[in-house]
């Protein structure tokens, strides 16, 4: 009876007069509820691209680190053709980049080491650099950031000056960003990474730095062993970041 009681008193909350009326309510919310699902689970080319997925592994490997975040996508095992086609637009994106690289004396890309499909390690002015490649669009690319890696068992300030220019004179196009990566044997992490701070606060920088920030979170989440910061810079009147990522190695 207490349930029948509750029942009526829902009914007449929500204005249900009768179960013609509270059909009608149940069909537009399992109408919404079909619709939301629907652009839940959709993940377009676009998208794929833009994370440079072209294989259900790499698309399962996205997900299980969290790639798309709050935003649930689905895409069927079955459906091998939008694979392949995210594949042959990032195949001809990296062979236009490296054919227009080719062209530049001071690149050298006849031996690339494949990371993966969109990330190479080449030579520029003889020296190593990572090269993260995107599509601009469905038809070419650009090299979208370079990526300066080095070893560190003390603060040497010269030879971090000489390494942190010298992403500058790499690039030539201006980035919208580029990393300096910096692997560090010091046992005391936390001083090197203050010490760090300070001296890339007053580096003097190739272009004008605007910002900087010391406490960059992956995620929203801090890990002890990894401190990432940027410096912002007006590069021709547009702004361009410097991530400074410390590693500790143990």
């Amino acid at each position: 009876m207490k349930k029948a009681e509750k029942y009526d008193e829902l009914l007449k909350k929500y204005n249900i007069q009768d179960s013609r009326d509270l059909e009608k309510v149940l069909k537009v919310y399992y109408q919404q509820s079909e619709n939301v699902t629907a652009e839940e689970v959709e993940i377009s080319e676009e998208l794929m691209v833009q994370y440079g997925i072209s294989s259900m592994e790499e698309f399962t490997k996205a997900r299980e680190l969290n790639v798309f975040k709050e935003n649930f996508v689905h895409v069927s095992e079955s459906d091998q053709s939008k694979f392949d086609y995210v594949k042959g637009i990032l195949e001809r994106s990296k062979n236009a980049i490296f054919a227009y690289l080719e062209l530049l004396p001071e690149y050298d890309v006849s031996e690339p080491v494949n990371l993966t499909n969109t990330i190479f390690i080449i030579k520029k002015y003889g020296k190593e650099i990572v090269l993260i490649t995107r599509p601009s669009d469905y038809e070419h690319g650009f090299p979208v950031t370079i990526i300066e890696a080095l070893n560190l068992n003390s603060l040497n300030k010269a030879y971090l000056d000489k390494h942190i220019d010298k992403i500058y004179n790499y690039d030539t196009a201006g980035n919208k960003f580029n990393i300096i990566l910096l692997y560090v044997t010091i046992a005391d992490f936390m001083i090197f990474c203050d010490k760090y701070f300070q001296h890339i606060e007053q580096h003097s920088y190739p272009f004008e730095k605007i910002s900087i920030d010391r406490d960059i979170m992956i995620n929203n989440i801090s890990y002890s062993d990894i401190k990432i910061m940027k410096t912002v810079h007006n590069r021709n009147q547009c702004e361009t970041v410097l991530f400074h990522v410390c590693v500790l190695i143990k």
